[in-house]
Formats: C-alpha cells, sequence, structure tokens
C-alpha cells in the first residue's frame, strides 16, 4: 500500500513540476479572421534577461472557438521548424508542445487555420533551457490577420 502511494505521489509531484515552465509561461490570445488562409505571424527573442541562455523555444495553441477549423502553430529558427495542432476547437485542451532548439536568438511562429471561420484562439510561448527554465523572451506581432 505505501509503495502505490509513494508511487503516486511521485507521478503528480513530476507532473506538477514538469508543467513548471507552462504555468510561468507568456500567452497570448488573438483571433483569426473568417476567410481561408488567414495567417498570424509573431517574432520571439529568446535572451539571457532572466540570467541562463536559451536552449529552446516552446510553443503549442489552443483553439477557443467551438465548431471552428483546426488550428495550427509553427514556430522555426534557421532551418529547424516545428508544428503543434489543435485537432478539438473549443475545448480547454492546448495542443501538444513543441520545441525547436536553436538556442538565444529570434524565433519566427505562425499560426494558421485549415479552412474559412473565425478563430479565437491562445498561443502559448516560452524561451527556456533544457530543463524547462524560463529564459528572457519577448514577442512582437508582425502580421495580425
Amino acid at each position: 500500500m505505501k509503495k502505490i502511494s509513494l508511487k503516486i505521489a511521485a507521478a503528480l509531484l513530476g507532473a506538477a513540476f514538469g508543467n513548471l515552465s507552462a504555468a510561468n509561461a507568456a500567452t497570448q490570445d488573438q483571433s483569426l479572421g473568417g476567410g481561408s488562409g488567414l495567417v498570424d505571424r509573431y517574432r520571439v527573442t529568446c535572451s539571457t534577461a532572466n540570467g541562463a541562455d536559451t536552449a529552446q523555444l516552446a510553443t503549442r495553441v489552443k483553439n477557443n472557438t467551438p465548431s471552428s477549423p483546426s488550428l495550427s502553430v509553427q514556430a522555426y529558427k534557421g532551418s529547424v521548424a516545428t508544428n503543434s495542432t489543435d485537432a478539438v476547437s473549443g475545448d480547454a485542451v492546448f495542443s501538444p508542445l513543441s520545441y525547436v532548439a536553436r538556442g538565444n536568438g529570434v524565433y519566427f511562429i505562425a499560426v494558421d487555420k485549415a479552412g474559412a471561420g473565425a478563430v479565437a484562439y491562445t498561443l502559448y510561448y516560452q524561451c527556456e533551457t533544457t530543463q524547462g527554465v524560463a529564459t528572457g523572451t519577448a514577442i512582437s506581432i508582425r502580421q495580425d490577420q
């Protein structure tokens, strides 16, 4: 009985600490208009502003509009890119985390949808060390559709 309780407690602590960077990460609430082919674009600068070098940019997206097209986020720096898709619109669940591991510097993010229909979304982004500790993160929107 104690072994099971310790395993459960360890799993809960691991889950809590594993999501530490998620709790401290930045989010951006935004929307895409009704037309198809629309894309919002962001520029994220990762730095040592919090005292540690950035190893990676973590991103994910949550589609806040029920019965709307699926929503994706792409993050890239240089020749390295990732994609994460929130296939279930209107629920409270983010897409899976994706990482671009290219160190300090400028990263780019694009958020797009799979068809026509307005979509409100929440973008999650965080520059972090390989251990998930937040580093300096600054964002600016480059294209707002």
